[in-house]
């Protein structure tokens, strides 16, 4: 039961990627559940948008939050 900034801090350190926050809402969206660590950046990120939540991928190992 964590909001989406701590879920987005975690994936940081677990696929060493710098995450961007231009949503404004990472505070107001929780997710409960597990994460596999054996999942790739894209499975997980694929999973947080089933929830509504919004990404866009860089080349520059940079994930950013979308509103």
């Amino acid at each position: 039961d964590d909001d989406l900034q701590t879920v987005m801090k975690q994936l940081a350190r677990w696929y060493d990627v710098q995450i961007v926050d231009s949503s404004g809402r990472s505070n107001r969206q929780h997710f409960s559940g597990r994460i596999d660590r054996s999942l790739t950046l894209s499975q997980v990120l694929n999973g947080l948008e089933l929830a509504n939540a919004r990404f866009s991928v860089g080349a520059d190992r940079r994930v950013v939050i979308l509103p």
